[in-house]
């Protein structure tokens, strides 16, 4: 686990009870419910679709919470079509109605990172 004055990362599949504990410690701001939300959702597709090691990282900037899950799987995250029948693929229409933005981008170290963005 790394954990900067600005940053704290929670890796692997660890996102229950040691996730709202990394998010509640972060000093410099209030965690909100959508927040929470959109955690919960890009590491759970992180966890669901990468079938490996996931890392999550947080940060603030003075207009911004940035939420990053880095994970090794080859796919790229896309919404789907809404659907009355199915009982999964809502989670990153919620993530685009709580953010301000969101995307994908590659990292250096071969890795893809889903980020999100919630303004403060």
């Amino acid at each position: 686990m790394k954990v900067a004055s600005r940053e704290r990362a929670v890796s692997q599949r660890s996102v229950s009870l040691p996730l709202v504990l990394a998010l509640t410690s972060i000093s410099f701001f209030m965690v909100s419910l959508d927040a929470l939300v959109v955690v919960t959702e890009l590491v759970n597709n992180a966890v669901t679709h990468a079938h490996g090691p996931c890392e999550l990282r947080i940060s603030s900037g003075p207009r911004a919470l940035r939420v990053e899950v880095a994970d090794r799987g080859a796919g790229t995250p896309e919404p789907l079509l809404p659907s009355a029948t199915r009982n999964h693929g809502r989670g990153l229409h919620l993530v685009d109605a709580l953010t301000a933005a969101w995307g994908i981008e590659p990292s250096a170290d071969g890795r893809k990172v889903v980020w999100a963005e919630l303004l403060r």
